[in-house]
């Protein structure tokens, strides 16, 4: 697990289910976990709020630090 304190530049989705990206400053693109419909839902509206707000918040990724877990906003 990999623990940042980072803003977000962008954040790409797609038509397809449960298919969100997000772009943290200084660390690159990391996939939204896609195990939960819902999940991937919440997140992406958390991660909109946080991206239009500006602000830096706390994210908690997978063991391989490839996908986001947790985030709070």
């Amino acid at each position: 697990m990999a623990y940042y304190e980072a803003r977000i530049n962008r954040i790409f989705v797609t038509h397809e289910r449960r298919n969100c990206w997000a772009h943290l400053q200084g660390v690159g693109w990391r996939k939204v976990d896609p195990r939960n419909t819902d999940g991937v839902t919440n997140m992406h509206a958390a991660l909109v709020t946080a991206r239009s707000m500006g602000v830096t918040i706390p994210i908690r990724t997978d063991d391989d630090d490839q996908m986001i877990l947790r985030i709070y906003v």
